[in-house]
């Protein structure tokens, strides 16, 4: 038995791979709202479901699932790093890299991002990033304006973050989208050659 979404078919174990993860990610978004904090719990099962996605949502190949773990959640991990020991050098102190202040992005978010790149594969984690980035900065955007947060106050990036992975994953759109990018990116070079 198999189910067709936005063009994509899933099989019925694909299908309940895709409804775990929603599950998985409402549970993860509504914790990192109340606590700042991304469980450990959860990034390892949505890890655990790209695992799974090998057989279950097959498509990806291997070496496109391990990229998908670094390509985001390295230099997002590089830029906390480079941030982070900036501030403590201008403070003139030592602070601890994990601390929410001298960290743009919280530790939970850059292991989600890997654990999501392993189930989207590099194209799906990119598109999942970029729209998480900017469902929260529009967000962030609406707070400021309506003087609920300062600039330097913090929000839960898990919630936007799970919708992008959604979204990238509901009739594998995230690579689709990637897909067609490069397309259009080639269709104008060769036009341009002409």
């Amino acid at each position: 038995m198999s189910f067709t979404v936005l063009g994509y078919t899933y099989s019925i174990y694909g299908l309940l791979t895709v409804i775990a993860l929603f599950f998985i990610l409402i549970l993860l978004s509504i914790s990192d709202i109340r606590t700042h904090r991304i469980s450990l719990f959860y990034v390892l099962f949505v890890l655990l479901l790209g695992v799974a996605a090998i057989w279950t949502l097959p498509g990806l190949k291997l070496y496109e699932r391990f990229i998908g773990m670094a390509c985001v959640s390295v230099p997002l991990l590089l830029i906390n790093i480079i941030i982070g020991s900036g501030k403590a050098k201008h403070a003139g102190i030592i602070d601890n890299l994990s601390d929410k202040n001298t960290a743009v992005f919280g530790g939970g978010d850059v292991k989600l991002l890997a654990a999501a790149g392993f189930l989207l594969g590099w194209k799906g984690v990119l598109v999942a990033f970029m729209m998480g980035i900017f469902t929260g900065g529009l967000y962030a955007i609406y707070l400021y304006f309506i003087k609920k947060k300062k600039k330097t106050d913090v929000f839960a990036l898990g919630p936007f973050l799970s919708l992008g992975i959604a979204v990238s994953i509901i009739g594998n759109t995230g690579t689709r989208f990637v897909d067609w990018i490069i397309m259009m990116v080639k269709t104008i070079a060769y036009a341009s050659s002409l």
